[in-house]
């Protein structure tokens, strides 16, 4: 009777697995930027994680007082600074995607330049972009996870994916 009991358990969890999806993971798409969004949905930034990357960009609590409290301390930025190996792969991750698309008009790697929020489970947070380019006036208020962040639309925030070796 257990004998029957265990058998009738696994074929119904088996069976569950099955309709749920257990055996289809999401394949993440294999690219060198993401944006908030979808490293906030992959696991890759935590709730906490975007607190502290909205505190850094927005300059403080703006926007979120909701959420984090006047006390609010943002995670430190580990490392403070980027070394310069990793400087230059994002950089030149940026210029490859972006003239591949024919979306740069005609500059040298010398002239893309971000601005770093942190590095969080092996992805740096950054703001990207190349010297002189056009900036809209535009402002977008986006919500990841319950915590905004603003910024004009052609400077959005990106992910940096360090790839796995």
């Amino acid at each position: 009777m257990i004998k029957k009991l265990l058998s009738i358990s696994a074929a119904l969890v088996m069976g569950l697995c099955l309709f749920c999806g257990c055996n289809d993971p999401e394949e993440i798409e294999d690219k060198p930027f993401y944006t908030l969004e979808e490293a906030y949905k992959y696991g890759w930034l935590s709730k906490n994680d975007l607190k502290s990357i909205a505190y850094y960009h927005n300059g403080g609590r703006k926007g979120n007082e909701g959420v984090m409290s006047k006390n609010y301390t943002p995670k430190p930025k580990t490392p403070e600074v980027l070394d310069d190996a990793t400087t230059m792969a994002i950089k030149q991750a940026y210029y490859d995607v972006h003239t591949a698309k024919g979306y740069l008009p005609t500059i040298t790697l010398d002239e893309v330049g971000f601005r770093y929020y942190g590095w969080y489970n092996g992805c740096a947070v950054i703001k990207i972009g190349y010297r002189n380019m056009p900036v809209s006036d535009v402002l977008v208020e986006e919500k990841v996870g319950g915590i905004k962040v603003s910024y004009s639309e052609d400077w959005v925030l990106s992910v940096w994916r360090q790839k796995e070796i």
